[in-house]
């Protein structure tokens, strides 16, 4: 009778466990960072350029700067970081990206299309942050969500990482710390890398 409680208890116990491990594991998965696959589409017109350069896509800023997508790349690592100022992961991460931006001076460079509805959001958002004195953090307003369909864009915050050679590098989806020891260690290889 004690033998069969026992076998009992370890059968249910090993049970939750493998419950909870597989739970973790879909976590883990929606949460971790995805590396760019060579074989198959990830961004439709970067699979026709074989992930070798950035579209050559212009846009203004808030500033009304002009900005070449592919121009932004020389000798620079490019994040196109997808947000929204009504997106509150969105909010959580920018932070840590000016930093980052700040601390590599010259070396990264971002381009943030929003998918606000207005404007006026994007502008009180930067404002708040202090966002338009960033000179390598170039805003825009996405509002038709072109540059979004074009990276097929399904979730804020989304962000594709490209290297000095406009070659993507990495898809990150969801909340980050661009500022902790592993980004600034990831950041600094890319950097140095010939």
């Amino acid at each position: 009778m004690e033998k069969n409680r026992t076998l009992k208890a370890a059968l249910i116990t090993g049970g939750l466990f493998f419950i909870l491990f597989l739970a973790w594991l879909k976590l883990d998965k929606a949460y971790t960072t995805e590396t760019a696959p060579t074989s198959f589409e990830v961004v439709g017109f970067l699979e026709k350029n074989d992930f070798k350069t950035l579209p050559d896509l212009h846009f203004k800023d808030l500033n009304q700067s002009e900005v070449n997508l592919a121009a932004l790349t020389a000798d620079k690592i490019v994040i196109v970081n997808f947000w929204a100022s009504w997106c509150e992961p969105c909010a959580e991460e920018f932070p840590s990206m000016v930093k980052l931006v700040n601390h590599f001076k010259g070396k990264i460079t971002i381009l943030a299309p929003s998918h606000d509805s207005a404007l006026e959001d994007i502008q009180t958002f930067a404002e708040a942050f202090n966002l338009l004195s960033v000179p390598e953090l170039h805003l825009l307003w996405d509002k038709d969500r072109t540059v979004g369909k074009a990276f097929q864009v399904n979730k804020l915050p989304e962000s594709y990482i490209f290297g000095k050679d406009g070659k993507l590098l990495r898809k990150v989806v969801g909340t980050r710390d661009w500022f902790n020891e592993d980004a600034r260690f990831f950041f600094e290889s890319v950097i140095n890398k010939p």
